[in-house]
């Protein structure tokens, strides 16, 4: 890096800049959010003057002092840049004017006097012929997707076909993650159906509806701190209002969409529906045939038949049953009910004369429309598909997949081998084209095209060459981008354009923080990962080009026995590794005997710190303690009750001064606390929908410290992020938390709930938001252009549906967007700068 020889300016003024000072407003915004009305087109603003007059800079005794007046209070980064533009001093960054400042800068002053000691970041002496480079106004301007292929797909739970010739595809991971996605008939990607775009039509009416689930009303649309109107959940606990994940589902000509709900439900089989592409009635809708039934529904499979209406089996239950494929009520076509008793039935598939085939334990059973068995063939058995425009059924029979046209004779006109056994089948009559799911193996689609007299096959791969699912917890350094995909069992390298991408851990099973990551000064990667579902959590260390390192002697750091999981990794200037630990939720009888029957304190979580050598340095550096009711004593176990609901560390950072970061997890698995803020009536909205308040960014000094329900060392605490797991919900389904600290010293979090990343200064000024709602459909770089007359975002400038994790690398954020299977990248720019050399 050259330090400083030639003077030239980094930064190009440009004549138009979005700018976005942000601070956290409370908006009373009710009916009337959705009345206001904004401009059609993306607001351009001017490049303003934060900046009052050009800084100065004296020569002092101490180095320079470098002086500057803003015209109102807003953010300001001064860096030393070299001739080449580069950063070599990254001297202060934070907002000026407010109440409280991140040194050096001083509070309640608009005008600053700050030192620089003539060093680089490295605290090497530099020639003085550099530049003062003050900038004004940090916002992010959307750049580009990263290591995302729209037409890869993973974890395929059910497919289905339109009338349009459109293949539905529903994936998932874990019990809470869930995707819809769109295929052309030659499995390009069309569209996102879930999450849903915020530019569908009757987006806007959805979002005044209301979620009827776990007993109280919420609105589908709430305003985000900026007033924008986004889904109240699609995230990590959408699951508990509205998820899409299936194993068998439907498509009507009428715009239904439905599949059954992988949760069992009591007093029924819940079923998701969506009409015209957003979630329908946003209520969670019993099965019909199923209501007060004690049985789960695991196995569903659904035709469409002539009229456009549904046929289900449900091979739990043991019925057919017919639904209007408009209004999904019961049809009673059969002698005077809508469902006929089988013995666990397989499948099903209607021809265009009405004629219902089904295949159950008593094998192919051919129903006319009234339900009466026309014919039975014991020795048939599959899954089935029918083409409602040819007549022609499909039956794949184990690895065979047969054509029949007559249900007289059920003679075989075309058949052909498929490489691998699937359970379900999907026809695209348009295109004469049968679809069979993992036909080929996992995360594959196998095209079968009707000729005729044969079949010709393609086969599909879902896993694409330098694609993520579910990707989560990016890394930054020496040029390359880590991140996380518990779906996939791995970890990921690539440059930071997403090129040159390799797996340097995969294929392993992973529960808990796997995928915890962090890098050092030099770009080493060290990986935070728990093979299996009771393995102990190891910390292993890699280099920049993938090769895997010891930490002295040892080949991984393996945490200590009273740890459950590891919920973030971080490493100090002086090479020592910081865990964000929870601890096991078992205590011996003996610790806990004192307490039966009282208030117990525990240590849930803590911040445990090794050398460079993997040696456990010190426990417990910080401590996040709570409270538990010890209602009895098992063999070695306690009994307790959630008393605060606290205490539990998630992700860890460590500034340049070894200043601490941690969040201060709320809830068990991160979802919304329904008593606590949704049936407050005296907390104003939208106040009342922002439960992701709760979970807190806590500060601690490099001392490190405690922190209690009645006390805390904690130097400030930053209220408001969301998509984070508690003590007692594993990884594996509740993501953990991370933070990320850039260069400037500003702090970076997620709020998954509100659909942005932020950033926070030194002394815990909000600086900036960065996102609003968008799923995979939305491009990015739209200026957050609105639908016109409401306060809905259509074409997002930053998308995100799921933001797990934020990297930052020089003066580029990286943001993984779980749901839309790809990684976000901004570019920070400020709204006015001004550079001065030093001579």
């Amino acid at each position: 890096m050259q330090k400083c020889r030639v003077h030239s300016t980094i930064w190009q003024k440009t004549a138009e800049i979005a700018v976005c000072i942000v601070v956290a407003l409370v908006f009373h915004l009710g009916e009337n959010a959705f009345a206001q009305k904004p401009s059609e087109k993306p607001v351009k603003i001017t490049a303003i003057k934060l900046i009052k007059e050009k800084p100065s800079i004296k020569k002092t005794d101490k180095g320079f002092e470098i002086s500057f007046k803003l015209e109102k209070a807003t953010d300001v980064t001064v860096r030393i840049v070299n001739g080449k533009g580069e950063v070599v001093r990254h001297l202060a960054s934070g907002l000026v004017g407010g109440d409280k400042a991140a040194k050096p800068f001083q509070p309640k002053s608009l005008s600053q006097n700050i030192i620089w000691d003539g060093k680089d970041d490295d605290g090497k002496n530099i020639a003085v012929n550099c530049k003062v480079s003050v900038n004004a106004g940090v916002n992010a301007k959307f750049d580009k997707f990263v290591l995302w292929e729209p037409d890869a797909f993973i974890d395929i739970g059910a497919i289905t076909e339109n009338s349009k010739g459109e293949l539905y595809v529903s994936s998932k991971y874990s019990v809470h993650d869930s995707a819809l996605r769109v295929f052309d008939k030659n499995g390009k990607y069309v569209r996102r159906e879930w999450p849903y775009s915020p530019a569908v039509k009757g987006v806007s009416e959805f979002y005044k509806s209301q979620f009827k689930a776990r007993g109280t009303p919420s609105p589908a649309g709430v305003p985000d701190y900026e007033g924008n109107i986004v889904p109240l959940s699609v995230n990590h606990s959408a699951a508990y209002y509205f998820y899409t994940q299936a194993t068998g589902m439907g498509a009507s000509p009428s715009g239904i969409v439905f599949g059954n709900w992988c949760w069992e439900g009591d007093g029924g089989v819940p079923l998701w529906v969506m009409k015209n592409g957003v979630p329908y009635d946003a209520s969670l809708i019993r099965a019909p045939w199923a209501v007060g039934a004690k049985a789960g529904s695991r196995e569903i499979r659904v035709a469409i038949g002539p009229e456009g209406d549904f046929y289900i089996t449900d091979s739990n239950i043991g019925v057919l049953a017919h639904l209007n494929g408009a209004t999904m009520e019961p049809v009673k076509s059969f002698a005077g009910d809508f469902i006929i008793k089988l013995q666990s039935p397989r499948s099903v598939a209607v021809r265009p004369n009405g004629n219902i085939w089904v295949t159950d334990n008593s094998g192919l059973t051919v129903f006319d429309k009234e339900g009466k068995v026309i014919k039975n063939n014991k020795d048939l058995n599959g899954q089935l598909g029918a083409n409602l425009k040819t007549g022609a059924v499909y039956l794949l029979k184990g690895t065979k997949l047969q054509k029949i046209e007559s249900s007289e004779t059920f003679a075989v006109t075309a058949e052909v081998s498929i490489p691998e056994k699937s359970g379900q089948i999907a026809v695209d009559s348009e295109n004469s084209i049968v679809w069979i799911m993992n036909g080929a193996g996992k995360d594959t689609l196998v095209r079968a095209l009707d000729k005729g007299k044969s079949f010709e096959l393609k086969i599909i791969k879902g896993q694409k060459e330098s694609s993520v699912s579910f990707p989560m917890y990016p890394s930054v350094g020496a040029g390359k981008l880590y991140c996380a995909s518990h779906d996939q069992g791995g970890v990921f390298v690539s440059d930071i354009d997403g090129n040159n991408f390799k797996a340097i851990f995969s294929g392993v099973p992973q529960e808990e923080g796997s995928g915890n990551s962090c890098v050092d000064s030099e770009g080493n990667y060290y990986l935070a990962i728990q093979p299996g579902w009771k393995g102990a959590d190891s910390i292993y260390k890699y280099d920049p080009k993938g090769n895997k390192l010891k930490f002295g002697e040892k080949d991984k750091i393996t945490v200590e026995t009273d740890v459950k999981s590891v919920r973030g990794v971080a490493v100090g200037q002086n090479k020592d590794i910081y865990l964000s630990v929870i601890t096991a939720n078992t205590r011996p009888n003996e610790e806990i005997k004192p307490f039966l029957g009282k208030m117990m304190p525990m240590v849930v979580s803590r911040i445990d710190v090794y050398d460079k050598e993997g040696n456990l340095k010190e426990k417990g550096k910080v401590k996040l303690i709570d409270e538990y009711k010890i209602l009895y004593m098992g063999s070695n176990q306690y009994g307790f009750y959630y008393h605060n609901g606290r205490g539990v560390s998630n992700g860890v950072a460590v500034a340049r001064d070894g200043s601490i970061y941690t969040i201060d997890a709320f809830g068990s698995n991160g979802n919304p606390t329904v008593g606590k803020w949704w049936t407050n009536k005296s907390l104003p909205e939208p106040e009342r929908w922002r439960y992701s308040n709760e979970a807190k960014l806590v500060k601690f000094p490099p001392k490190g410290g405690e922190k209690t329900p009645s006390k805390s060392d904690a130097e400030w605490e930053h209220a408001g992020v969301s998509g984070t797991a508690g003590w007692n919900c594993s990884a594996y389904e509740c993501a953990t938390a991370q933070i990320a600290i850039d260069e400037d010293d500003r702090v970076w979090c997620h709020d998954a709930a509100l659909y942005n990343v932020k950033a926070l200064d030194a002394a815990g000024n909000l600086v900036l938001r960065v996102g609003v709602y968008g799923n995979e459909d939305c491009k990015g770089g739209g200026g957050n252009k609105k639908l016109e007359g409401t306060n809905i975002v259509i074409d997002p400038e930053v998308p995100l549906s799921r933001p797990t994790g934020v990297a930052i690398w020089k003066d580029m954020l990286f943001i993984t967007d779980e749901y839309a299977n790809r990684i976000v990248r901004c570019n920070l720019v400020y709204a006015d700068k001004e550079e001065v050399e030093l001579k």
